[in-house]
């Protein structure tokens, strides 16, 4: 009995199915476990998107709020959404609620007034309180949220025509029976010639008193004579504008072009000469950067194409020596007399920002005049000339916005202020910095003050 239990256990018959059996088992095991694993990596990779998703958002909702700011240009004490808004009973400013930008994202953002704002110091930065705005930003992603808080400074453009189509800096000369559609400006002396007219003059304490001739006439003139400020205001400035641009990025090549096919002659590439009467060249949308323009032959006319916009810079030797030329005798200046024409569109409505004219002036006096229009001219734009003068005797029509540094203006003719431009801005004038960057608690930490638990 005990040889055949001996026999039986040493036999094999039947192993095969344990074996499998546990197998299985193991492979199972193992099975389960890198499934596991793929789940658990699979879920923080998730996790890890939703993070950053939601960052991305975040960021997406500070470029918004910027945009907004540059585009609305809020007063000091206004709040900036999705428009300007005033501070709420809190004296926060109003957050803009969601915004989805697709795919389960969403943000949203509070822009806080210059008083209002407490954004997180930065190491190595002062903060303006009287001008930074404090921006922070909410961005979602699947329930996961993050907050970004930026520290903002947005300087506005100037807009030279914002109140007055003519500025002087040192003076401002109208002749006799002039009719002038639009204020006067100036840090000098305002000269209104006989049986003149104007709507207002403009003009801060420090200027001289206006002179006013015989049976002149200032609408909104106060009852003293010549002591006539109608209102006073702040002294005028005259900010530094971008030459640069121009002198690196224009369109010379379309002008030589649009040149040689009208006959025009553009010499050196830097100087536009008209050489006939009668000639004539059209421009399309674009900067044009040259040291000098005569278009003093009879009836020469630059024409703007509808709907276009021109912007047109005269430089100088004094401005860009290794350019111009100081011996050319064109040097500087834009000239055009003898009934010639500039932006005449063809309706009876010309829009006086289609053309933007910038010279920068021989002498730092504007003497001699570099700006020159002289009998039956007519002139639809705006000049930006505060070291040149601008001279416009016999004129026909002139009509938008014109400073420079002395104004003289005589005989026939008057001007006309254009609206459209009063909104124009003077180019390189706008600043917008970021200045600081940091990522906040999910949450603020105080739940009235949406700027807090950033630092």
């Amino acid at each position: 009995m005990l040889r055949l239990l001996s026999r039986l256990l040493r036999r094999q018959d039947g192993i095969a199915l344990p074996v499998v059996i546990g197998s299985l088992t193991v492979v199972t095991g193992l099975a389960v476990g890198t499934f596991t694993v793929a789940i658990e990596n699979n879920q923080a990779s998730a996790r890890d998107r939703d993070h950053k998703r939601a960052l991305a958002a975040a960021e997406a909702g500070l470029q918004t709020a910027i945009l907004r700011i540059t585009d609305l240009d809020p007063g000091p004490t206004e709040c900036v959404t999705t428009q300007i808004v005033p501070l709420n009973a809190q004296n926060e400013c109003p957050s803009t609620g969601d915004i989805s930008i697709g795919n389960g994202a969403s943000f949203r953002y509070v822009v806080s007034t210059p008083a209002s704002g407490d954004c997180a110091t930065v190491p190595g930065f002062t903060p303006n309180e009287a001008e930074d705005r404090c921006i922070t930003a909410t961005g979602k992603a699947n329930g996961v949220t993050r907050r970004v808080q930026m520290r903002f400074f947005f300087e506005p453009p100037f807009l030279p025509w914002g109140s007055a189509g003519l500025v002087g800096k040192n003076k401002v000369d109208i002749g006799n029976n002039k009719i002038i559609d639009s204020a006067i400006g100036t840090n000098g002396q305002i000269i209104l010639g006989n049986n003149s007219n104007a709507w207002e003059l403009l003009i801060p304490d420090t200027a001289e008193d206006p002179e006013l001739g015989n049976n002149a006439t200032v609408d909104t003139a106060v009852a003293g004579g010549n002591a006539v400020r109608t209102p006073r205001v702040p002294k005028w400035e005259f900010p530094t504008m971008d030459w640069t641009s121009p002198r690196v990025t224009n369109n010379n090549a379309t002008l030589a072009q649009r040149a040689a096919a009208t006959g025009v002659t553009l010499q050196n590439g830097k100087y536009l000469k008209f050489n006939q009467q009668g000639q004539q060249i059209t421009l399309p949308t674009g900067t044009y950067y040259l040291c000098g323009l005569d278009a003093s032959a009879n009836g020469n006319v630059i024409n703007v194409e509808p709907g276009a916009k021109v912007r047109m810079y005269i430089d100088s030797n004094r401005g860009n020596p290794t350019w111009c030329d100081a011996a050319n005798p064109l040097d500087g200046q834009f000239i055009i007399k003898n009934d010639g024409k500039v932006n005449p569109l063809p309706t009876t409505d010309p829009k006086a920002e289609q053309f933007a004219l910038f010279v920068y002036g021989t002498s730092a006096t504007g003497d001699p005049v570099d700006v020159d229009m002289n009998n039956g001219v007519a002139f639809w734009g705006t000049i930006w000339a505060p070291d040149s003068t601008i001279d416009i005797k016999n004129n026909q029509v002139v009509s938008g916005g014109f400073t420079a540094g002395s104004i003289d203006m005589k005989n026939n003719g008057g001007f006309q202020y254009d609206s459209d431009i009063a909104n124009q801005p003077l180019p390189g004038t706008a600043d917008a910095e970021n200045l600081s960057w940091t990522e906040c608690q999910r949450n603020p930490s105080v739940a009235t003050d949406p700027e807090s638990g950033c630092s």
